[in-house]
């Protein structure tokens, strides 16, 4: 899954991504002693993603263990966005989730061309589990610069 969310932050437009500037997966970041592996970090931001999956995230011990992780990284000076699993099925989650890392990030997000939407649609519904409603292609994400890049879409389908 982290693989997808790189994906979607990081692949073009016309790839149906986010075009954020290149993140690295698994990023090793040492504090102190310890070493961590961040699941997505933007080189020169000190921002960190990692995504919560409900196999390695779901009891008491592996949270603690998580808290401790993040107060230290924390205290490193990184900034860190937990992503849930439904961040990830939900386009209206999506949307916020995006809108917060390009605010994190201080770059905005603007769609600037018709293949946007095909691609996006596909890339959104790639890893989709089962029970989650498809993302129709006129479901457009209120990025900056989709209405009109849309309005352009439909001109030429």
């Amino acid at each position: 899954m982290e693989s997808k969310l790189y994906m979607q932050l990081c692949l073009p437009n016309f790839l149906g991504g986010c075009g954020f500037p290149k993140a690295v997966l698994n990023k090793p970041v040492q504090v102190d002693s310890k070493q961590y592996y961040l699941d997505i970090y933007f080189p020169g931001t000190r921002l960190g993603i990692e995504y919560d999956s409900f196999e390695y995230h779901n009891n008491v011990r592996s949270f603690s263990r998580d808290n401790l992780r993040d107060a230290k990284l924390r205290t490193a000076g990184y900034r860190l966005i937990h992503v849930k699993p439904g961040q990830l099925n939900d386009l209206e989650a999506f949307q916020d989730l995006v809108t917060n890392i390009s605010y994190q990030l201080k770059q905005p997000i603007r769609i600037r061309t018709p293949k946007f939407f095909k691609p996006f649609k596909e890339l959104f519904h790639f890893f989709q589990p089962s029970g989650y409603a498809p993302v129709d292609v006129f479901d457009v994400p209120q990025f900056r610069g989709a209405d009109s890049a849309f309005r352009d879409f439909q001109g030429r389908s």
